[in-house]
């Protein structure tokens, strides 16, 4: 039952449009693959989970304990950053380096929301004996969370590139730079 909550708190708390960082975050990710890359994209959003989830569970252990202020600032880092790598992707083939600096971003990305995530729950997540159920709720709900905001974002770019036939390059940029844009009010907020 634990597990249904902390999963539902989780996917509510990603799709919420008033805290929209890390929806933003899987949108600015999703924004330089289309459906026909959707290898390069899930592969992105495991290694997000994966990182997500080791983030979760460190402090736990009491082998890592981020500043919480410095996490918060660090979430709106990492969708101006995701989006401007997606400006390099541009850029550079997919099997040369921006496709890697996505995968690095994806790592970093998801061990940075999954710190976030962390302070919020802390006390009760340390508190428990059963640690595991709240940690793979998270989670999970987070996974459900990416898996929608990715099918939205192909969809968008189904209708804008195959049946607009705006150039990719322009779809990329303008999102991109929107992106960007909406991140900047979250640095300001975020910066101590």
């Amino acid at each position: 039952m634990d597990f249904l909550l902390y999963a539902q708190w989780a996917l509510s708390r990603v799709l919420n449009f008033s805290a929209y960082g890390y929806l933003l975050y899987f949108a600015a990710q999703a924004i330089a693959f289309t459906f026909r890359e959707w290898k390069q994209i899930a592969t992105l959003a495991t290694l997000f989970i994966i990182t997500f989830c080791i983030s979760l569970t460190l402090p736990v252990y009491n082998t890592y304990n981020p500043f919480e202020w410095f996490i918060k600032f660090l979430v709106p880092t990492s969708v101006f950053v995701t989006a401007l790598c997606n400006l390099v992707y541009l850029v550079y083939d997919t099997d040369k380096i921006g496709f890697r600096l996505h995968i690095i971003l994806a790592l970093l990305s998801g061990f940075i929301h999954g710190s976030s995530f962390y302070h919020r729950f802390d006390t009760s997540i340390i508190l428990r004996e059963d640690t595991i159920s709240p940690i793979l709720g998270l989670t999970v709900g987070v996974a459900l969370a990416q898996i929608l905001v990715i099918s939205v974002a192909f969809g968008i770019a189904r209708t804008f590139l195959d049946r607009i036939e705006l150039k990719r390059s322009i779809y990329i940029g303008v999102l991109s730079v929107l992106a960007m844009a909406l991140a900047i009010p979250l640095l300001i907020a975020a910066y101590p």
